[in-house]
């Protein structure tokens, strides 16, 4: 025996690689010895046609073992890859990841390689992947169902437009659901306009949006002859208590909220503001109207709510925002657009039917925000005397 095949026999004897060998007819004719640690036979019992039976669970071999001599139609040296599971003698399962190369006309040569503990990663993954999704699914199906809960306490946009000349709400949640809640009230003497942007958004924020509902709902209902900025403590009040009873530490969530009042003659507006400005944009002029600087809910100090009285004028139109339009990062530095450039993208439209605003703004967020992700809740409300 020459040097050079007593040392490919030593290599073969010592590797943990898989070396087989087949005739063109699917007969084995030489297994490495790495057989005996990787399955538990010898190599002489696999041999023959017994590869084919004892290292296959009770399935049909014969495509297994056509594919492979397929190869045998292919030039010399062709190698194709796959990847199977072959039976041990102790009945576990082995993955080999196989090379399989026509080295000749009348044999294949294979060398496989344990993958054994990979492929138990990979299923676990899959297992892993699948259950993920299957609680994303339902996490996702909730939070649609939260959707459509928060779409009935919001009221439809034709409601509003229906008390004035012209309105829109242009309401453009981050996530599925919002943060945002806006409200509309015809009481005996007057309309009632809310717009709240609740701490956070997706769920956290569609929870405080559900108690803005609540709460609002109940003060405005049973408090027709007070002033706007009353609504506004009379919120904080609530909402303070409602985060806070029974807290040995204080909740920090609240909300921003507008307030207007409207009197049905359409002659005067009122309101007041807690972290939220309004817009008004008259014949000759615009108007940002005064606000206070405290939010509703937790804080260490005293709040100063005030109410602002405005005549008012056919064609007169004012606009509730939350902060999501102007703080969208964008553009080509990536910045926030602001609170000065959202002004002056009304102020450019203040020619447009109020429908054909909304369109504009969407339009505009849009292609301001380019490839970023919408930075938080958007709710603009836009009324025309």
């Amino acid at each position: 025996m020459t040097t050079q095949l007593v040392l490919s026999e030593y290599i073969l004897n010592q590797s943990n690689l898989l070396v087989v060998i087949s005739n063109r007819y699917g007969s084995i004719e030489f297994i490495s010895k790495a057989v005996e640690k990787l399955l538990g036979y010898s190599e002489h019992e696999l041999c023959g046609n017994e590869w084919w039976i004892r290292t296959r669970k009770h399935e049909n071999i014969n495509p297994i073992k056509y594919k492979i001599l397929k190869l045998f139609e292919e030039p010399t040296f062709t190698t194709v890859v796959y990847e199977h599971d072959l039976l041990a003698k102790n009945g576990s399962t082995k993955w080999i990841r196989w090379e399989i190369t026509k080295i000749s006309d009348e044999q294949l040569m294979a060398i496989g390689q344990d993958i054994t503990d990979r492929k138990k990663f990979e299923f676990s993954l899959k297992e892993q992947i699948l259950l993920l999704n299957d609680k994303n699914k339902n996490i996702t199906d909730s939070i649609l169902y939260a959707q459509r809960l928060q779409q009935f306490i919001l009221k439809p946009p034709e409601k509003l437009a229906h008390f004035f000349t012209d309105a829109f709400v242009l309401y453009l949640p981050k996530d599925i659901i919002s943060g945002d809640y806006y409200a509309f009230y015809e009481l005996k003497d007057k309309y009632v306009i809310l717009l709240a942007d609740c701490t956070g958004h997706g769920v956290p924020g569609a929870m405080m949006s559900f108690l803005a509902h609540s709460i609002l709902r109940e003060i405005v209902i049973a408090n027709h002859n007070v002033q706007p900025s009353d609504i506004l403590y009379k919120a904080d009040e609530q909402l303070h208590q409602l985060l806070n009873q029974d807290s040995i530490e204080h909740c920090l969530d609240g909300m921003d909220l507008s307030v207007v009042f409207i009197d049905k003659n359409k002659k005067y507006l009122k309101y007041s503001g807690a972290g939220r400005p309004m817009v008004i944009f008259s014949k000759n002029a615009n108007e940002i109207l005064d606000f206070s600087r405290d939010s509703i809910g937790f804080s260490e100090h005293s709040k100063n709510f005030f109410t602002i009285e405005k005549s008012i004028h056919p064609n007169d139109t004012f606009y509730l925002f939350s902060d999501g339009y102007a703080d969208q990062f964008g553009g080509q530095r990536n910045k926030k657009l602001n609170r000065k450039n959202f002004l002056e993208i009304l102020k450019d439209i203040q020619g447009l039917p109020l429908n054909e605003q909304a369109a504009f703004l969407e339009y505009a967020h849009n292609n301001w925000k380019q490839q970023n992700e919408q930075t938080d809740d958007i709710t603009i409300i836009g009324i025309k005397i």
